[in-house]
């Protein structure tokens, strides 16, 4: 009898020491959706991810105000690991801008080299295997796909347009070619390579920092309501407030 009542106190305890992390996670999922609302009507996300950032520091403190009588300490720490693990998720952010200039620098590269490859293409006749080759080759690298880049840059190495089968002697307007977008290919690999990935949606590129912003609001949150004691003092029971509690 006596264990039955331990483990129904323990239960009722657990319950008790949930119900705030719960009610956070139920603000959360509200908060990341206006986020991705925000992000759809919002070209511009500057003042739209402040306003927000400013909101959610407002709702959370609200709701840990209004459930200041059920928040227990285990109950306030467990809101850590609600913040810190929103701040891991909104990390990603940080690796998709670095994708997002990867692409750019790309995109500058491929402007910078392509106009004097377009006029070295050995392309005299327009129908020779190594005019289709070479239009092959630039159609492939102009656009900041990685899977596309990586599948070019080892066809090159493998498949030189200096060795085809069908060039007996290599040929001046092929070396000249071939040479230049070689030079493009390798800076290319050393600048943007590692960090080149598939682009994201719109969406999706903001949403990161959306979440990043609603663990800062939390975090700020958390810290009001432990210097105001917005939480019960140990073995405290659930319902009673600490301003309630007489001192004496």
């Amino acid at each position: 009898m006596t264990d039955s009542k331990f483990k129904t106190g323990r239960g009722k305890a657990l319950a008790n020491t949930l119900q705030t992390p719960l009610y956070l996670f139920g603000a959360i999922i509200l908060l990341i959706t206006v986020g991705y609302m925000s992000i759809v009507y919002f070209r511009d996300q500057e003042l739209p991810i402040i306003i927000f950032t400013l909101g959610s520091v407002v709702v959370f403190h609200i709701l840990l105000w209004l459930l200041r009588k059920r928040t227990d300490d285990k109950g306030l720490r467990i809101v850590d690991y609600v913040y810190l693990s929103l701040a891991f998720l909104g990390v990603g952010g940080i690796v998709d801008v670095q994708a997002t200039i990867a692409r750019e620098q790309y995109q500058s590269i491929i402007a910078t080299y392509m106009p004097e490859l377009e006029s070295l293409k050995p392309c005299k006749d327009a129908s020779s295997p190594e005019c289709k080759l070479s239009e092959a080759f630039l159609a492939s690298v102009s656009q900041p796909d990685p899977l596309m880049f990586r599948f070019v840059s080892q066809m090159r190495s493998i498949f030189s347009l200096e060795f085809i089968p069908f060039l007996t002697q290599p040929k001046p307007d092929v070396q000249k070619f071939n040479e230049k977008l070689g030079v493009m290919m390798d800076l290319l690999s050393k600048e943007v390579g590692p960090s080149l990935r598939s682009g994201k949606t719109r969406e999706n590129r903001f949403i990161a920092f959306y979440v990043l912003a609603i663990g800062l609001a939390l975090r700020f949150t958390k810290v009001s309501a432990e210097l105001f004691k917005w939480h019960r003092a140990k073995d405290q029971p659930a319902g009673i407030a600490i301003d309630n509690v007489n001192p004496c």
